[in-house]
């Protein structure tokens, strides 16, 4: 499983400022998980790690669940 960056209780923006540190500083192949409140900040997170590897969104109970793998070259 990888690594867990909870980020509920955040208000936007800051959820979307912290996932993009963590994703431009993952090394090729690798993956987090973010876990935000809101489902506005679970898809600018998706869309983001969009354009940089592989993302996906899942609802949970209260929360969203966001993975996010990077791929080999952004």
């Amino acid at each position: 499983m990888a690594p867990v960056v909870d980020l509920r209780g955040l208000d936007c923006p800051e959820p979307m400022i912290v996932a993009a540190k963590v994703i431009l500083s993952l090394p090729p192949g690798d993956s987090r998980v973010f876990l935000v409140d809101s489902e506005a900040c679970a898809e600018n997170i998706r869309v983001l790690a969009s354009a940089m590897g592989v993302a996906r969104v899942s609802r949970r109970s209260g929360y969203f669940e966001v993975v996010v793998s990077r791929g080999s070259v952004f």
